[in-house]
């Protein structure tokens, strides 16, 4: 997975071994990707009304709604830029983001995409790339955010992070089976 959001899978329940791209997201079909956006009512900012393409539709910044986009990149602030004592909003941003990408994978792949295995029960490694500009503690800090918001949240279910963006980009086409990588 990228924050971009581009998510790719492959389920082995069936013996696939292809990797395809996630094209199936609330509010659009067809699409690579979700934008990193959220809704809020402001008179409940406790938990976004909306996410990705269903949060672009919301009139940005209207009377009773909010509508927060380009929060990816607050994340990686230096240090000092960051608040002592208290939670970043970035941090929040990224916990309910990464929550609703939780919640519309798990939903998403349900037990008629697993087989007879349980969302719960099933063996699920969720493989997340990273900005090749990261410092090895922002890294750490996005795991956090990622584990908190669901993903590691039974025993059966792994995160790992091995791959900054463009790696990932690499094995994503090489998968793919790209002309641009065979051997003539």
């Amino acid at each position: 997975m990228s924050l971009g959001t581009g998510v790719a899978y492959v389920n082995r329940i069936h013996g696939a071994a292809q990797v395809l791209p996630f094209i199936e997201w609330p509010g659009k079909d067809h699409e690579s990707k979700a934008p990193t956006i959220l809704a809020y009512d402001l008179k409940n900012r406790a938990k976004p009304t909306a996410w990705g393409y269903l949060a672009q539709d919301e009139e940005e910044n209207s009377g009773d709604r909010r509508v927060q986009m380009f929060f990816k990149t607050e994340l990686a602030l230096p240090p000092d830029q960051r608040p002592k004592n208290r939670i970043h909003p970035a941090d929040v941003l990224y916990h309910h983001f990464l929550g609703k990408l939780y919640e519309w994978l798990r939903m998403y792949f349900g037990t008629d995409r697993l087989g007879d295995i349980t969302w719960e029960d099933a063996e699920i490694e969720f493989h997340f790339s990273v900005p090749v500009i990261w410092k090895p503690s922002t890294v750490q800090l996005f795991r956090r955010h990622v584990e908190n918001s669901g993903f590691q949240r039974y025993p059966r279910h792994t995160v790992f992070m091995p791959l900054t963006e463009p790696q990932a980009v690499a094995a994503f086409s090489i998968a793919q089976g790209s002309e641009m990588f065979k051997v003539r």
